[in-house]
């Protein structure tokens, strides 16, 4: 079984500006203390689910979920960091 983890880096350049697509967040799962995170937007993928066959997938569908923005048809994300195959984090 594999799993990933996708994120997204959206940003833009407005007057001369680097601007970033950023969420607070807050974790409401009681096994853990409440507290606030910004993250960019992303997830955990997993093979086994039959949604998420690719981390590409799970970008995809991690972008549409948490920003309610979708990608052009076509779109090729730029990947910026592949962890090595077989190299357990």
């Amino acid at each position: 079984m594999n799993n990933w983890w996708s994120g997204a880096i959206i940003w833009r350049l407005y007057h001369g500006r680097i601007q970033f697509l950023v969420m607070k967040v807050t974790n409401l799962d009681r096994r853990f203390p409440l507290t606030d995170q910004v993250k960019f937007p992303g997830g955990k993928g997993m093979d086994r689910l039959g949604l998420d066959r690719t981390p590409y997938d799970t970008l995809v569908g991690e972008i549409l979920e948490e920003t309610f923005l979708c990608l052009k048809p076509g779109f090729s994300p730029e990947v910026i960091y592949k962890h090595p195959e077989g190299e357990h984090v």
